[in-house]
């Protein structure tokens, strides 16, 4: 999904409960405290995880070992990836490519990839688009593991990794013109929070580039 942002919209004022999937909209009321229990479930998750240890990948889990640094499966249209799990990390990337092609991604875009990872994205991003990415990420170890990949692929000069919550971006309003998101949208407790903070770091007329599975 890619989006459009318009600033000229945003003294709208979207009530808090309110959340889009598709075309369909519901409201209900969150525990805010739930939130925050489960975002540090899923930070401890992932900090705890040793299964990317395997490959050297600190943080990256048991999908590592299939799809290696793009964490994601391969959301192409194309049997021969899913079909094989030898070819995971290929479809991976090219699913990658498929949705930055997609979205225009070229070197003046100033990307923030909400839930980097280990940074697979955000350095595929970056070496072939020539792009600069900030990557945001709630677990430690992975951005521990995103920084160690990035210095010795030598695009540390385009990237760089912060700790953060896609519910409270730590940036400046207008500090990017593309909000990046690929498969991990499912892990936020509350997106309507989350897309209200991509639109708040956006400029007007960037875009948002958002992949689900």
């Amino acid at each position: 999904m890619v989006h459009k942002s318009n600033k000229q919209h945003s003294s709208t004022k979207t009530p808090s409960s309110q959340i889009v999937s598709g075309q369909s909209t519901r409201f209900y009321k969150r525990n805010k405290e739930a939130d925050l229990q489960a975002k540090r479930k899923i930070g401890q998750y992932y900090d705890g995880d040793t299964a990317g240890d395997l490959l050297g990948l600190p943080g990256a889990g048991i999908i590592a070992l299939m799809s290696g640094d793009q964490l994601h499966p391969p959301m192409v249209f194309n049997d021969k990836f899913w079909s094989d799990g030898r070819l995971w990390q290929e479809g991976a990337t090219e699913s990658v490519r498929q949705l930055a092609n997609l979205a225009g991604i070229n070197a003046n875009s100033r990307v923030l990839d909400v839930g980097c990872g280990i940074g697979g994205a955000s350095r595929l991003l970056a070496k072939e688009y020539g792009c600069n990415v900030k990557g945001l990420n709630i677990s430690s170890l992975q951005i521990e593991t995103a920084k160690l990949m990035t210095s010795v692929s030598g695009l540390a000069d385009k990237i760089s990794f912060i700790i953060g919550d896609a519910e409270s971006i730590p940036f400046p309003d207008s500090s990017f013109n593309h909000v990046w998101s690929m498969n991990m949208f499912y892990h936020i407790p509350d997106k309507t929070a989350a897309f209200k903070e991509f639109a708040r770091v956006i400029e007007s007329g960037g875009l948002q580039s958002i992949s689900v599975s």
